[in-house]
């Protein structure tokens, strides 16, 4: 899947203020997307932490806490929706 990132952009909103910013991350086997992902994630002003397999995904989830997870619900190993 290729993400197009005005497309993906505009759906996020920026962040601003005291607050420090939501980490976010994202798992997707296509490196591609995830590195467009978490390139507009950043412009946007989150933190995006970016992994490519379930394992590295789970090893962030327990290390970096991260507030958010946006997994590929097709991931070898572990479907995103389980």
């Amino acid at each position: 899947m290729t993400l197009g990132l005005t497309r993906v952009s505009s759906f996020l909103i920026p962040r601003g203020g005291a607050d420090p910013p939501v980490t976010v991350l994202v798992v997707d086997a296509d490196s591609r997307s995830v590195q467009a992902l978490g390139a507009a994630l950043r412009e946007a002003g989150y933190t995006a932490i970016e992994a490519t397999t379930f394992a590295e995904g789970k090893r962030v989830i327990l290390t970096d806490r991260p507030g958010v997870v946006v997994i590929d619900i097709r991931l070898e190993q572990f479907n995103g929706l389980q």
